[in-house]
């Protein structure tokens, strides 16, 4: 396979018996994964991608977490944001797919990734993500920023909803448990910066300002 060379990033799977590592080799940088008898089960071409973060789904799924930098478009305070994505790799057929790429009515990229949890034996990840209008006439359109919790079942890259988004002018965090239930909920206003956090009941259990807003 050659020599590794600048392996800035890795990760062991959760049986310990395979390792995920983004590294320079022949002049060029790879997405590899190896198993415990080093043993080549992956290679994958990275040289264009803002690679962020790895981390493994199981023993079959690899979770690559890449950013872009986009124009932004009329409407916006910015010119440019940087969007991440969540990319899905698959051990078993090769094939990389991006969270949220087959919900048409979800904005592409993730807003938030608040974990990996084992739930009734499918690996499951749960990420912000911003729910799309949609009309006859123009199709699905953005028209809020606030983003949704959703469960992503990492062997299908389906989504479903765990919790809504926060009001206007808020912002919602979570903590997920090992159950995939929302254990906690920090709901922050954007201007006034007064914020609350929720158990998972709903119940209000600390509330303040943060001084800078």
């Amino acid at each position: 396979m050659g020599s590794y060379r600048a392996c800035p990033m890795a990760a062991i799977s959760p049986s310990g018996k395979r390792v995920a590592f983004v590294a320079d080799m022949d002049g060029k940088r790879y997405l590899f994964a190896v198993d415990d008898q080093k043993q080549a089960l992956l290679r994958i071409p990275v040289d264009e991608i803002k690679v962020r973060d790895l981390q493994w789904a199981g023993d079959e799924h690899i979770l690559l977490t890449v950013s872009q930098t986009n124009a932004l478009g009329l409407g916006f305070t910015t010119d440019k944001a940087e969007i991440f994505q969540a990319m899905i790799v698959s051990l078993t057929d090769k094939k990389v797919s991006a969270v949220f790429d087959r919900q048409r009515s979800i904005a592409k990229g993730v807003f938030g990734q608040y974990g990996i949890r084992r739930i009734n034996g499918r690996w499951t990840g749960f990420f912000g993500g911003i729910e799309m209008s949609r009309d006859l006439t123009s199709g699905y359109f953005l028209d809020r920023t606030q983003p949704s919790l959703l469960a992503i079942d990492i062997a299908k890259n389906s989504a479903e909803m765990a919790d809504g988004p926060a009001g206007d002018g808020q912002y919602k965090r979570w903590i997920v448990d090992a159950n995939g239930t929302t254990a906690a909920t920090l709901v922050e206003n954007d201007k006034s910066g007064i914020w609350r956090i929720e158990n998972g009941s709903g119940k209000k259990i600390a509330e303040g300002v943060n001084p800078n807003g």
